[in-house]
C-alpha cells in the first residue's frame, strides 16, 4: 500500500480518538451506570475491573488483586480500591484462598453476572441502533472485519514494540 496522505492521517486519528471515546462513555460506562441506576457513579478502573472480573467462569475461584492490577495496567492499591467499591455495590466478593491467608481471590456476585449481562444486552441494543444508517448486513459485517484486522494488526505492532523495549531496555 502507498504512503497515505497527512490528512487522511489526522482525519483518521481524530475518528478513532473520538471512538475511543464514544465506546468507553456512551457504549461503556452510561450504559453501566443505566443499568445499576443514577446514583452509582462509576470509575474507569472500577468499569475496567467489572470487565476482566465478567471473563471469569461463575464458580471459578476469581482473581487474585495483584492480577487485577497487572491486568489492567495500575497500582495494587488502585485495583483493590476498585474492587473496594464493587465489593460495597454487591458487584464483586473476596475470598481468602484456602492455601494461603495472604491471598484474596475476587469474583463477580450473582447480581455483578447480572449486571454485565444487562450491560451486554443493552450494547447490543445500541450498537443496532447506530448501525440502522447502514442498513445492510453485508456492509456491516465488511466494516467489523475492517476493524478486526486494524484492532489486530494494531495489537501486534504494540506486542513488537513491547518486546524491542523489554530487549534493548528502552
Amino acid at each position: 500500500m502507498k504512503q497515505l496522505e497527512p490528512a487522511t492521517l489526522d482525519r483518521l486519528d481524530r475518528v478513532l480518538s473520538q471512538l475511543a471515546a464514544t465506546l468507553e462513555v456512551i457504549y461503556s460506562r452510561r450504559v453501566l451506570e443505566d443499568v445499576l441506576g443514577d446514583l452509582e457513579e462509576v470509575t474507569a478502573a472500577q468499569l475496567r475491573t467489572l470487565k476482566l472480573l465478567s471473563g471469569e467462569p461463575i464458580d471459578g475461584a476469581g482473581l487474585l488483586i495483584g492480577a487485577i492490577s497487572q491486568g489492567l495496567r495500575i497500582s495494587y492499591p488502585a485495583a483493590s480500591k476498585a474492587v473496594d467499591r464493587l465489593v460495597e455495590r454487591d458487584l464483586a466478593e473476596r475470598k481468602r484462598s484456602d492455601d494461603d491467608a495472604r491471598q484474596t481471590f475476587v469474583r463477580l456476585t450473582k447480581r455483578g453476572h447480572e449486571v454485565i449481562e444487562k450491560v451486554r444486552l443493552e450494547r447490543q441494543a445500541k450498537l443496532e441502533r447506530a448501525l440502522q444508517h447502514i442498513g445492510n448486513e453485508t456492509a456491516i459485517a465488511e466494516f467489523t472485519k475492517l476493524l478486526e484486522d486494524f484492532t489486530n494488526q494494531s495489537v501486534l505492532d504494540a506486542q513488537d514494540a513491547l518486546e524491542v523495549k523489554l530487549e534493548t531496555g528502552f
